[in-house]
């Protein structure tokens, strides 16, 4: 995730916007956009950055593609590790495959394969099970 406070911060103290996105690895477009929204919102010193609060930050650079949590299915994390610690070991995708298979309340989306991964991944970080490792 961008850290808008960080580039915020950078392009008060005037540096590039090669040195910027270097240091915080993100586009030349989005430290433009920081540096504009912080024209616009009279942010012009390194103590106008403190005042801000990170919801503050995060309010200006909305940009849609990031959808609330509760708008999908949560999957049941403990299950998947405790099918995944067998010797013989169900695939993700089948274990995604059955994750779609269940009923959807309306208003609910379920996870495409990829961000279904990418929160197994996370829990099994997270949690320090190593559920998911190869024998």
């Amino acid at each position: 995730m961008t850290d808008f406070r960080k580039i915020l911060s950078l392009v008060v103290r005037q540096r590039s916007y090669r040195q910027i996105a270097t240091a915080v690895g993100c586009s030349h477009q989005t430290v433009a956009r920081v540096k504009a929204e912080a024209t616009r919102r009279g942010v012009f010193t390194i103590a106008d950055v403190d005042k801000l609060s990170d919801e503050d930050v995060a309010s200006w650079f909305v940009d849609g593609r990031r959808s609330v949590s509760e708008e999908f299915v949560t999957p049941d994390f403990a299950a998947i590790c405790r099918a995944r610690s067998f010797v013989s070991k169900p695939s993700l995708k089948s274990l995604w495959l059955t994750y779609c298979s269940q009923p959807v309340a309306e208003g609910k989306r379920l996870y495409g394969f990829d961000r279904f991964r990418e929160l197994v991944n996370e829990y099994v970080l997270a949690s320090g099970s190593g559920c998911c490792d190869s024998p």
